[in-house]
């Protein structure tokens, strides 16, 4: 029982500094709050065989994609260019 309170708190902890993070990348200009919401808009679904239409943006999600270097004004990618993008973020 203990554990698991600890990793739970061990991830609350680690998701509010990647929205601090983000936060200060982004010049403070959007709450934790507002970053959230648009954090779980975001999705995608697959258009066609190796397509993918992502149908979610805003001006905070473009303002995170600047600050993170990921580029979030295209709407289709094919899935290489996600895995890329994937790996990209990993470094």
């Amino acid at each position: 029982r203990k554990d698991r309170i600890g990793a739970h708190f061990l991830t609350c902890f680690i998701a509010l500094v990647i929205i601090r993070i983000i936060g200060k990348k982004t010049g403070r200009k959007y709450s934790a709050e507002k970053i959230v919401s648009c954090l779980n808009s975001i999705s995608c679904s697959n258009e066609q065989d190796n397509i993918y239409l992502f149908d979610y943006r805003s001006k905070i999600s473009d303002a995170i994609g600047s600050a993170l270097g990921i580029d979030f004004t295209k709407k289709r990618l094919r899935r290489q260019e996600i895995k890329n993008i994937l790996a990209e973020s990993k470094k």
